[in-house]
């Protein structure tokens, strides 16, 4: 007989398909209506995990000591104080970008962090040196754990650490410490640079940026005092050896010249000069000569022409001009004697004597002035020769000179070249030293730190949104942990995607003693219409008769399999329908003790008389005081241990059975731990396994339905038990629109 009316064509009862719901919603859609289902079934999970992390957050900073900040400004001064026109040893910083960036990072360096360290005594304060802080309940198990890790080290002959290396592993901390407050940055592209550092104590901080900026300054002049220095001591060791190089190459100047005879005055050789002055007097002595020679071959000449009277240099002679003046007196007084007393007289003779003896005298003084003119020409001649001869010899020495003026000329150009650098280094050394004293740093202080009138750290502003974002990411990785290691099943769609089994029904979870009779107690509730539902899915027909024998299977114990197993018996049962119920589940029995619970005894016998034909089928099967059901039960508890459905004919027993009832509900043990529900199963016209809502893992569903294809018995589908329905809304089709629990759920009476 039909349990229900036949309404429809509906799907092949024995295999029946499953048909997805046709939506139109896209991919992202879909999948932003899945991530806020998610949201929205582990919200208190979420919930919990981001209240938490925010409290830790909050926690954390109200635990953390205030600190304050202060900041110094330096600016980089591109301008060029020149109080003297002299180029510096150690050039001013140019005015790059790269370069203030650079000086950003010298500001940050370990080298200058010690500076202020050593300076400020840093390392005898707690704030930066842990071992001066009090120890706190937490570092004492620390301590010895860290000794007995250097005591296994040592064991192990690993070498020990020695007091310098702890020693410089204590400076190292300290000095990183520091670091840690200590910031550093250029304010946009200007060249000004600010120094910030965070400390417990105020005035600390402001200390401490002070003097890493003024510490940075004097590290700039130091640098450039030291190289002025340094240059100062390299350049004089030059000049000293400069020097010396100098020396020698003009004493071997002087040497060459006076080994060689190239002596100079006033800047030429002396051979030179001396030449020169011989030509100038050879020019004279030949001018001379040529004029003595001329007047005495002119004397010579007139006096062959007779008289002395043209003889020049007599004429100039004043010995001659009085000879001649006393002859012409006596030619007058000759004359005037001649004249008055005639050629005879005594006076006239006398005067005649007279101017014989004198015109002698005059001959002999002109012949003694032709001799001196002659001398005198013979004198100008042999200067001339000496001169000659001078010049001959002059000229070969200068001719030697000048061979030898090469190698001389070669010293000269390495004595010049010497000296040319020697006098260098000697003007190099003197504008050092005068700039050892005018050296200045290349940045100066804008602004000096000042006093906070407010701790800069713990921000609670940061602090709130860290515990905001960290509530965020706490949350969500709550639910992305908790979505991916979940390995049940939500939803049906997941159900059928995982076994590729058709949910034919969904039964929700009640908070009831006994979930089975609020089919009869309660027939228009949400429970009892699921229950209707899996009725339907298994016994409306289309073209064939539907299926008598049902097995009840499941892959674990404590699914639901008699529960529900005993309420679609009794809806059945309450439609008119011939229903039986078998408890095969040899162990545990649950059907049973259900029956015995009910009639407040237990059942004499039951299906294992039935099966091993020691008792009638009347004798073994009792009715459901609920409902007309009939119930098969299993009554002894020793036959757990015997192999009762394989020693004997199961088939006969349920052909009996499909003889006398129009629905036959199996409740088997479970699937996979036992092989009895197998051979109870391979006898049902179908099956029905079930699964629990959110709590069966997927691997246990897929082994059981691999297990159930085996039997070559029809499959007609899966059933999801124990479902929170308001939960179930929140995964697949449900959550996106397809179910509609909260509009049809006043049809429901709970």
């Amino acid at each position: 007989m039909n349990l229900v009316p036949s309404i429809a064509h509906p799907p092949e009862h024995l295999e029946p398909a499953h048909f997805y719901p046709h939506g139109t919603d896209d991919t992202a859609k879909i999948f932003l209506i899945d991530v806020l289902a998610a949201i929205h079934r582990n919200r208190r999970l979420a919930l919990a995990a981001g209240v938490l992390a925010a409290a830790l957050v909050l926690g954390v900073t109200l635990s953390l000591t205030p600190l304050y900040q202060s900041t110094a400004s330096i600016m980089l001064d591109t301008r060029r104080e020149q109080v003297v026109d002299m180029q510096a040893v150690l050039s001013n910083l140019p005015s790059d970008t790269f370069v203030v960036d650079s000086e950003v990072q010298v500001l940050q360096s370990p080298t200058l962090a010690r500076r202020v360290v050593a300076k400020l005594h840093l390392d005898q304060d707690p704030e930066f040196n842990a071992t001066l802080r009090p120890q706190s309940p937490l570092s004492i198990p620390l301590t010895a754990a860290k000794a007995a890790f250097h005591a296994a080290l040592a064991w192990f002959g690993q070498a020990p650490t020695t007091d310098v290396d702890g020693a410089a592993r204590h400076e190292e901390a300290v000095v990183q410490a520091f670091e840690k407050n200590l910031s550093v940055s250029r304010q946009g592209l200007t060249y000004v640079i600010d120094i910030a550092f965070q400390s417990q104590d105020a005035g600390k901080a402001v200390r401490i940026a002070n003097t890493v900026a003024e510490t940075y300054l004097e590290r700039q002049k130091a640098t450039k005092t030291d190289a002025t220095r340094r240059a100062n001591l390299l350049i004089e060791k030059h000049v000293g050896e400069l020097r010396g190089q100098v020396a020698k190459a003009e004493e071997a100047v002087a040497d060459y010249k006076s080994r060689n005879g190239l002596l100079n005055a006033v800047g030429a050789p002396l051979t030179e000069q001396e030449i020169s002055a011989l030509n100038t007097q050879m020019a004279t002595a030949q001018a001379e000569e040529a004029e003595q020679a001329g007047k005495l071959a002119a004397a010579r000449r007139q006096l062959g022409r007779g008289g002395s009277d043209a003889v020049g240099q007599a004429a100039g002679s004043d010995t001659i001009r009085q000879l001649r003046q006393q002859q012409a007196e006596l030619i007058t007084q000759e004359a005037d004697l001649a004249r008055r007393y005639g050629p005879k007289h005594p006076a006239l003779i006398k005067v005649q004597a007279q101017r014989a003896a004198l015109d002698a005298a005059i001959a002999t003084e002109v012949h003694r002035v032709i001799s001196g003119q002659q001398a005198e020409a013979s004198a100008a001649a042999s200067r001339a020769n000496s001169l000659r001869a001078s010049i001959a010899h002059d000229r070969n020495v200068l001719a030697l000179n000048n061979a030898a003026g090469v190698k001389l000329a070669e010293l000269e150009r390495d004595a010049t070249a010497v000296r040319g650098v020697y006098e260098a280094f000697l003007n190099r050394l003197k504008q050092t030293a005068a700039q050892e004293d005018l050296q200045d740093a290349d940045g100066k202080i804008v602004s000096h730190a000042s006093i906070p009138l407010k701790p800069s750290s713990p921000s609670w502003l940061l602090a709130g949104v860290a515990a905001m974002l960290l509530a965020l990411l706490a949350a969500g990785g709550a639910i992305l942990l908790r979505e991916f290691f979940y390995r049940g099943v939500r939803s049906p769609e997941e159900a059928e995607n995982a076994v590729g089994l058709p949910v034919i029904a969904t039964i929700p979870r009640i908070a009831h003693a006994d979930p089975a009779a609020y089919v009869v107690k309660r027939p228009i509730s949400d429970f009892a219409e699921s229950i209707r539902n899996l009725r339907t899915s298994l016994f409306l027909s289309r073209n064939s008769a539907p299926p008598k024998v049902v097995a009840i299977m499941s892959a674990l114990p404590h699914e639901g399999k008699t529960t529900t197993a005993l309420a679609l018996g009794r809806q059945c049962a309450e439609s008119g329908a011939r229903v039986l119920i078998i408890d095969a589940d040899l162990r545990r029995r649950a059907l049973t003790m259900h029956l015995a619970a009910h009639l407040g005894r237990p059942a004499a016998k039951g299906l294992v008389e039935l099966v091993e034909g020691r008792a009638p089928l009347e004798s073994c099967i009792t009715r459901d005081p609920l409902s007309g059901a009939m119930i098969l039960p299993i009554t002894h508890t020793e036959t757990a241990g015997k192999d009762v459905f394989f020693a004997h004919d199961l088939g006969r027993v349920f052909d009996l059975l499909r003889g006398h009832f129009d629905i036959v509900l199996v409740d088997t043990a479970p699937l996979l731990p036992l092989a009895e529900p197998r051979v109870v199963a391979s006898h049902a016209d179908a099956i029905v396994l079930l699964a629990q809502w959110h709590k069966t893992s997927q691997t246990a569903m897929q082994d059981a339905a691999k297990l159930i294809r085996t039997l070559d018995v029809p499959i007609a589908g899966m059933v999801l038990t124990c479902a929170d329905m308001k939960l179930l809304d929140s995964f697949g089709y449900a959550a996106r629109n397809y179910g509609q629990r909260a509009r049809y759920a006043r049809y429901y009476v709970q």
